[in-house]
């Protein structure tokens, strides 16, 4: 058996999705955005949190879930490859888990009670779309 790794767990529009716990930076209620100025794919606003603006994307279109409207449970937080952060919206966090190598066969978790396709902040929303969303609302007012 390998070295486990552990996978923060969630839904969106009825799936089931992983993400590497060592990608989450926080999880954040619902609350409401400020306007987005960038011209990242995707960019639905900005959080603005602990004195920093957090650009949020909707991947649903990207992860092929349907749009359908549901309660948004909150938001993840993630970090990129280079430390950049965004959020996502996300219906419901459901568990973190630990999961070997062997667990995990393209792209998709196996075990622990259901099948969850993994992804990796670096997929999800590419770094110029996070400079540009966060560098073009540095004058939005805050609160």
């Amino acid at each position: 058996m390998g070295i486990q790794s552990d996978y923060l767990t969630f839904q969106i529009s009825g799936r089931y999705f992983a993400v590497p716990r060592t990608q989450v930076r926080e999880m954040m209620p619902i609350q409401p955005l400020l306007p987005g100025r960038g011209s990242g794919d995707n960019l639905i606003g900005m959080l603005y949190s602990h004195g920093r603006e957090i650009p949020v994307f909707d991947v649903r279109g990207l992860l092929q879930v349907d749009n359908r409207t549901s309660r948004r449970g909150c938001f993840l937080v993630l970090g990129s490859p280079s430390g950049l952060e965004f959020a996502i919206p996300v219906d419901k966090v459901t568990d973190c888990i630990s999961v070997s190598p062997q667990d995990i066969s393209r792209g998709v978790i196996t075990g622990h009670g259901r099948v969850r396709s993994v992804v990796d902040s670096a997929q999800l929303v590419g770094q110029d779309a996070i400079l540009g969303a966060t560098f073009s609302s540095s004058s939005t007012s805050r609160p």
